[in-house]
C-alpha cells in the first residue's frame, strides 16, 4: 500500500484485517524490522527516518513515527479537516520531520528526538508535494494553487507562482536548483535561494505531475513525458536532452542511477532501464 526508500533498505507498507504492518527490508531480502498497528487500515506514504526508522502518513493528518526499537508513536493529534497525509519529509542529519495533509494547508514539522510538534507554516492552500534539505533548515513545498514556498525556521522565506489555481505540483531539490513538474505537463526550474525562475520546459506532454529525478552530478534531471515515457532535459538551461520510453502505461516514479542510467516505474507493475553511457546525449 505505500513503499520508500532510504539508507537503511526499502519499507513496504501494507493494510490487512488485522491492521497495519509495515517492514523494513535490507539488502539480503529479509526483514530487518517491524512496526505493527492493530486495528488500523489507512496508509497513503511512507519516508525513511533515523536509526533505521520511519514515518508514515495516515488519514485525518496523523503522522506515526516508527523508532528503530519498534516503538510506535503519534506525533500529533488528529485533524478533523484534513484528508490524507499527502507530502511527508525527514531530514536525513536532524531528522526533523516535516508532513503536509490534503484539505489542510498547515504544513508541520516535529523533532525525531522528541516527538514534539517544532514548528508550523500556515499556507493559502494545502501541499502536494514537498522535500527538506538534510539539517532541516530549508523546506520547499509546492501548495495545490500552483505556488513553491520556502520555508524555514524563521517563516517562509519566499513563495513564486509555477502554474495555475487546482494545480498538483511535484518537485526535487539539488544544491541551489529546484525542479518541479506540474499537472499541466510543463517542467519549471527553480533557484532555491531567490525563488527566481530559471527556465520553463513546457509541451513536455504528461498528465500527472510527478516528481523529477537528478543526476548524481547535478548536469541532467528525468521529468515525465508524453505517452508516459521519460524526458531527460539538461538541469542547467532545460534543453530536452532525450526522450526514453513510452509505452503507454501510467508512469508512477523515476529514479536516476549515478549519472549513466534511468529507471522508470509503471502503474502495472513494470519496470525500464535505461542506459547513457556517456552520461550525456548517447542514449541506447
Amino acid at each position: 500500500d505505500a513503499v520508500a526508500t532510504g539508507p537503511d533498505g526499502l519499507l513496504v507498507g501494507r493494510v490487512h484485517e488485522d491492521g497495519l504492518t509495515i517492514d523494513r527490508i535490507g539488502q539480503s531480502g529479509r526483514s530487518e524490522a517491524t512496526w505493527t498497528v492493530p486495528d488500523e487500515q489507512d496508509l497513503y506514504i511512507l519516508a525513511a527516518g533515523l536509526d533505521g526508522g520511519a514515518v508514515a502518513g495516515l488519514t485525518r493528518g496523523r503522522v506515526l513515527l516508527l523508532r528503530g526499537g519498534g516503538d510506535v508513536e503519534v506525533l500529533d493529534d488528529e485533524h478533523p479537516d484534513a484528508d490524507q497525509i499527502e507530502a511527508l519529509a525527514v531530514a536525513s542529519t536532524t531528522g526533523l520531520i516535516v508532513a503536509g495533509a490534503m484539505g489542510d494547508p498547515l504544513v508541520r514539522a516535529w523533532s525525531w528526538e522528541t516527538g514534539r510538534r517544532a514548528q508550523a507554516w500556515a499556507l493559502r492552500a494545502s501541499v502536494s508535494d514537498l522535500v527538506v534539505n538534510d539539517v532541516g533548515t530549508i523546506i520547499l513545498a509546492g501548495s495545490i494553487d500552483g505556488v513553491l514556498h520556502r520555508l524555514g525556521p524563521s517563516g517562509e522565506q519566499w513563495a513564486a507562482p509555477v502554474g495555475g489555481d487546482h494545480m498538483r505540483i511535484a518537485l526535487s531539490a539539488q544544491g541551489d536548483r529546484a525542479v518541479v513538474t506540474t499537472s499541466r505537463g510543463e517542467a519549471v526550474a527553480m533557484d532555491v535561494d531567490s525563488g527566481e525562475v530559471l527556465w520553463r520546459a513546457p509541451g513536455l506532454d504528461f498528465q500527472a505531475a510527478l516528481r523529477p529525478a537528478f543526476s548524481e552530478n547535478g548536469q541532467r534531471v528525468a521529468v515525465p513525458g508524453r505517452s508516459n515515457g521519460v524526458w531527460v532535459l539538461d538541469t542547467a538551461t532545460g534543453t530536452r536532452i532525450a526522450r526514453l520510453g513510452g509505452s503507454g502505461q501510467r508512469l508512477a516514479g523515476m529514479l536516476y542511477e549515478g549519472d549513466a542510467a534511468v529507471w522508470a516505474a509503471s502503474s502495472d507493475g513494470t519496470v525500464e532501464r535505461w542506459m547513457a553511457p556517456d552520461g550525456g546525449g548517447s542514449w541506447g
